[in-house]
């Protein structure tokens, strides 16, 4: 192939440097995580706790403090009635639950989350490798790798403690034009968001479960895995099969070790800014996200669960994180550890149909929430507003601490008489399944309509879109619209479509 042209950004790459923590501004956590117009389902009030008129406080910071002092045995969860000035004290099974917000709601409400013990760095092992360029390519054994980096597996167990303190962050792909356009654009808002003083970034890879190379090679760092379903590079029932092989696989190799942690993502994300260095958890910790449609311990989800998980050895269906591959700050060596684990509860599922027939589409997120108890990880996911990583238009309104937003489910927006307005629906631009198999060259999206409370804006399934709602939507499509902006119609490398052609051959 041509050599490669010089990458196309929304600004320079970012020099590799020594991570400063102090330099990246993030909101001081007060550790009572309130918010208003809203409260916590379920849970029994704390024994002991106090009763009117004895339950009677000046303020959310009061009722949140009496919580805390109760300890996290007694309390997680606390409820404020801003009229009455009355405090309510509870106890969840799981404190990190969906927080219900909604303006008819007229307490104030918050939690008190576990303990996430920050990652201490050896004084060894800080500072970042400054002669790796990320734009180089070259060749090594059977993968691609990007700068030289060596992507052999490394020798024992893959282990390096003494990773530099830094967040690589890696995406999966099977190298089909539907998940190309996608990783092309998150690439892009990757890179803008290093920039950002004291951000952890500084490397990126996309792990390609494909047979052969495609045409992102010169663009987007790439380490090809050989896939165990060949049969997906064209296609299959479930094309993310081999992501957790790929995952395990690319683990043990030295481009996985040139970070202390590593950020898994998805390439349907869009980064608005960069991570803290807080999602950067001690070993044994990792930093999740909760979705909502995970309950390993649901009653219609237990007959797959089972298959599984054995309690009796494993400990109860509850300690079981509702969370996710990705997206997920982990550390490398606990990574090297779940990911193997993973890898083969997700080809037992494979072969299960109850799990098949159950979890569906999420059975493989299933699966490493599964491997994570296996192995002792402690996922830590704070509900939106309070999640550090990411949030998922329109179902979340506001960004809160959130740097991703996921850009799944595909808004449609009608008037109150039912007129359609405006749509974003990854799966209706060229190159989606069944679309088309030739590569996209995107365009930019248009944008939500200005917000008018007169005329009754509603989401498909009739939810009211509120303005903050709104604004959210809106800032999911500027981003996207810069990132494509900032690309070039071909990727680096490809000179016309017979290129890219004969790239994909």
């Amino acid at each position: 192939p041509p050599p490669p042209s010089p990458l196309p950004s929304l600004s320079p790459s970012p020099s590799f440097q020594l991570v400063d923590p102090s330099l990246f501004e993030e909101p001081l956590d007060d550790g009572c995580h309130a918010s208003a117009h809203a409260e916590y389902w379920g849970g029994e009030a704390t024994p002991g706790a106090a009763q009117p008129p004895d339950n009677v406080v000046a303020t959310a910071a009061d009722c949140c403090a009496r919580c805390a002092r109760a300890g996290s045995t007694a309390c997680n969860t606390w409820t404020w009635d801003p009229v009455t000035r009355q405090c309510w004290l509870k106890k969840l099974s799981n404190p990190y639950q969906p927080v219900n917000i909604n303006p008819a709601i007229a307490f104030t409400s918050g939690a008190v989350y576990p303990l996430q013990p920050r990652y201490v760095p050896p004084a060894s092992g800080s500072r970042v490798n400054g002669s790796t360029s990320r734009e180089d390519v070259s060749k090594s054994g059977s993968g691609v790798s990007r700068g030289g980096v060596d992507v052999s597996r490394s020798d024992g167990d893959g282990g390096d403690t003494s990773a530099p303190y830094c967040l690589h962050t890696m995406i999966t792909s099977n190298g089909q034009p539907y998940m190309n356009w996608q990783t092309r654009v998150f690439h892009a808002t990757w890179k803008k968001a290093a920039l950002e003083p004291g951000s952890p970034l500084r490397h990126f890879t996309r792990v390609l479960h494909r047979t052969r190379d495609d045409e992102l090679m010169h663009e987007v760092p790439t380490v090809r895995i050989q896939p165990t379903h060949a049969e997906c590079d064209n296609g299959c029932d479930y094309s993310v099969k081999d992501r957790a092989r790929a995952i395990a696989r690319w683990s043990v190799t030295r481009d996985a070790q040139r970070c202390s942690h590593v950020l898994m993502a998805e390439a349907d994300y869009l980064m608005v800014r960069s991570p803290p260095p807080s999602v950067m958890l001690a070993p044994g910790h990792s930093y999740g996200f909760l979705f909502g449609y995970i309950i390993p311990w649901h009653k219609d989800a237990m007959p797959a669960s089972v298959e599984f998980h054995d309690v009796a050895k494993w400990g109860p269906m509850e300690d079981v994180p509702q969370s996710g591959n990705a997206p997920q700050a982990i550390h490398g060596d606990d990574l090297r550890r779940i990911a193997p684990i993973w890898a083969d509860l997700v080809e037992f599922g494979e072969t299960n149909a109850v799990v098949k027939r159950i979890f569906g589409w999420v059975r493989d997120m299933y699966a490493f929430d599964f491997a994570a108890v296996r192995t002792g990880l402690r996922v830590h996911y704070p509900p939106v507003p309070f999640n550090k990583l990411m949030v998922q238009p329109p179902a979340d309104v506001r960004l809160g601490l959130g740097c991703l937003l996921h850009y799944t489910w595909g808004p449609i927006i009608s008037d109150k008489d039912g007129k359609q307005l405006w749509r974003f629906d990854k799966r209706s631009l060229q190159g989606a399944p069944g679309s088309s198999s030739a590569f996209t060259a995107l365009g930019e999206q248009p944008l939500p309509p200005t917000f008018d409370p007169t005329r009754g804006f509603k989401l498909q399934a009739g939810e009211v879109v509120t303005e903050e709602g709104l604004g959210l939507m809106r800032m999911m499509v500027e981003t996207f619209n810069e990132a494509v902006r900032s690309l070039r119609k071909l990727p680096v490398g490809m000179q016309d479509m017979e290129a890219v052609v004969q790239a994909r051959q």
